[in-house]
């Protein structure tokens, strides 16, 4: 298989488009320090968003693993 069809983890529904999402790193609490106040070992985590699961390349979302965020 060629594109994002490994290791996509789930097809979401961002802006009104269907979008295949792909987890490609955590960074682990220990590793940053995100300023917050809030949450506490919160980890970065980073995903490939193509609009096709076939799509060599992809866009780049980041999320706090605490948040609220469409491509969890």
């Amino acid at each position: 298989m060629d594109g994002l069809t490994q290791g996509v983890t789930g097809i979401r529904r961002v802006d009104g488009h269907d979008v295949f999402v792909r987890r490609m790193a955590t960074i682990l609490n220990e590793a940053m320090d995100d300023f917050g106040e809030s949450g506490i070992n919160d980890q970065l985590e980073i995903f490939c968003v193509s609009r096709n699961p076939s799509d060599e390349f992809g866009h780049i979302a980041l999320c706090l693993n605490n948040e609220n965020c469409p491509w969890r």
